[in-house]
C-alpha cells in the first residue's frame, strides 16, 4: 500500500508491477507513461471508490424535518453528479491510456469470477481474521448489487 502520488516512481524504478488507484490518479498521475497495459473499468471492474455523505445522528435528528429533506434531495444530487463524473472520468482514462499506446482491456466475466474465487482464498480471509466483524462487513459488501 502506498499512496498514489508514488506509484509513477515505483513503477519507473522497478519496484512496482501493477497497481490500482481512482481513474483521475491513473490519469493525473501520468502513469500512462510508465504502463504497457491498463485494465479498464466495466462491467467487472476491479475496484470502485465509495464516498458518502455523512452526518452524525445526532445532528441528523436535531434537523427539522424539512432540512433533512433538504439534505436528502441534496445527497441525491450530489449521488448523480458524482457518478455521471465518475463515468466521465473512465471514458476520459480509457481515451487518454489509449492516446498514449497503452493496451487497454476489460475484464471478461470468466476473468471476473476466476479474479472472485481468488479473492475468496486471499484477501477476504485476511480481512475476516483481521478486521473486528469483517465477515459481517464482507457480507453486507458482497450483497450489494
Amino acid at each position: 500500500t502506498m499512496p498514489s502520488s508514488e506509484l509513477y516512481a515505483a513503477f519507473k524504478s522497478g519496484v512496482l508491477d501493477g497497481a490500482s488507484t481512482s481513474s483521475t490518479s491513473l490519469v493525473s498521475y501520468r502513469l500512462y507513461e510508465q504502463v504497457s497495459c491498463l485494465t479498464a473499468p466495466g462491467n467487472n471492474t476491479l475496484w470502485f471508490m465509495y464516498e458518502p455523505l455523512l452526518i452524525s445522528k445526532q445532528t441528523y435528528e436535531n434537523l427539522n424535518a424539512e432540512q433533512q429533506h433538504a439534505l436528502k434531495r441534496a445527497a441525491k444530487k450530489a449521488e448523480a453528479f458524482a457518478y455521471e463524473k465518475a463515468v466521465d472520468a473512465d471514458k476520459q482514462l480509457i481515451e487518454i491510456y489509449q492516446n498514449n499506446g497503452v493496451k487497454v482491456v476489460t475484464m471478461s466475466d470468466e476473468q471476473a469470477a476466476r479474479w472472485r474465487s481468488l479473492l475468496k482464498e486471499t484477501s477476504h480471509k485476511n480481512f475476516i481474521n483481521e478486521v473486528a466483524g469483517g465477515e459481517e462487513l464482507l457480507n453486507m459488501a458482497l450483497s450489494v448489487d
